[in-house]
């Protein structure tokens, strides 16, 4: 599985205040679990999503959207 939108939830979790470091950690953990249980990033529900930081709400899916996420940034370079 491609976890394009990786970038885009650290993206978000930076936005709401999470040091990158952190986020990046939160993202790590949250893309282990989605290939353990053969899902993308945009599949997870909220709780499965919120085990990784109390922080994420329901917001976090428009910046999980592939389609947002792939016109931004150096991905929009790649179609």
């Amino acid at each position: 599985m491609v976890f394009l939108n990786a970038t885009d939830l650290a993206d978000y979790l930076v936005k709401k205040g999470r040091p990158f470091r952190d986020a990046h950690t939160v993202v790590g953990q949250a893309v282990l679990f989605a290939e353990k249980h053969q899902k993308a990033l945009e599949d997870l529900t909220i709780e499965e999503l919120k085990q990784f930081d109390q922080i994420i709400d329901e917001d976090v899916y428009h910046y999980l959207n592939i389609q947002e996420s792939i016109h931004k940034g150096i991905k929009k370079e790649m179609l």
